[in-house]
């Protein structure tokens, strides 16, 4: 008995260390590890099939004040309760445009429970700028381009109002004109 014992206990240390030294040396995960999410603020629409297909109802709309926002969207971005969420990916795959993706970030420990409740500002990466150059122009271009035929509906509109103002007003000298001769 005490031979096996000894024997088993040598056989363990040969092992490899099974403890992970986590806060200094972070675990490698896998690609398609389901992590923290992440919103592309350019390419959101506000369609909410997001926040129709979540299982835990974690997600809403909520408006979003940042420089690089689509201008198609009305109705708001993602807010995502991570105190709730089941890190399914369901939300990721129901995106039309890929908005909304799942990163390999998996540090999301929180003191507090309203810490928990994130943003569509806190998922927008940090390096959006950076990576997404290339679509900010497009979109600043696409809102350039709005904004000239708004001016241009805006001129037509004004032109439009002051020609009817302009009948009216002739037509109104024509009424005056014919109760003075009768």
């Amino acid at each position: 008995m005490v031979l096996k014992n000894i024997k088993l206990l040598l056989g363990m240390l040969r092992r490899d260390e099974v403890t992970r030294l986590y806060p200094e040396v972070k675990t490698e995960v896998s690609e398609r590890w389901r992590g923290l999410h992440e919103l592309i603020p350019t390419r959101c629409i506000g369609c909410g099939s997001c926040v129709r297909v979540c299982p835990n109802y974690c997600i809403q709309l909520v408006p979003l004040n940042y420089p690089y926002k689509n201008p198609k969207n009305k109705k708001g971005y993602p807010q995502i309760d991570i105190g709730t969420c089941l890190f399914c990916g369901l939300c990721e795959e129901a995106c039309p445009t890929d908005a909304l993706r799942m990163t390999t970030n998996y540090e999301l420990a929180s003191w507090y429970r309203h810490e928990l409740i994130y943003s569509p500002r806190k998922l927008i990466p940090e390096d959006f700028p950076k990576r997404y150059r290339d679509e900010i122009k497009k979109l600043r271009e696409a809102g350039k381009k709005a904004e000239k035929k708004d001016e241009k509906r805006g001129e037509k509109k004004a032109e439009k109002k002051s020609e009817k103002k302009a009948e009216t007003k002739k037509e109104g000298e024509k009424e005056k004109g014919r109760s003075e001769n009768a």
